[in-house]
């Protein structure tokens, strides 16, 4: 994902949890690499983009501190972490 235009980072990956829950696997890691589950993140879904944003890089000033993804279907109640179907 790193090397895609910034305010598109390609589609956000889902996985289905059981048969009616399905589930928004969002990148771990910021584009600046700060681990997100010790820094925290905001991830916020709006008009078909997801936007998942690093507190350490926001806080810091840093430019794009955020992924953004195009999402499908219904927003999703139900989201994780995993950088692997982003690699």
């Amino acid at each position: 994902m790193a090397g895609q235009a910034h305010g598109d980072d390609g589609a956000a990956c889902y996985r289905m949890d059981s048969p009616d829950t399905r589930v928004l696997i969002a990148p771990a890691t910021c584009r600046h690499g700060h681990d997100l589950r010790v820094v925290g993140y905001r991830m916020r879904e709006a008009n078909g983009l997801l936007r998942v944003r690093c507190s350490a890089c926001a806080s810091a000033g840093t430019p794009n501190p955020f992924w953004t993804l195009r999402t499908a279907g219904e927003i999703t109640s139900v989201a994780e972490l995993d950088d692997t179907p982003y690699r």
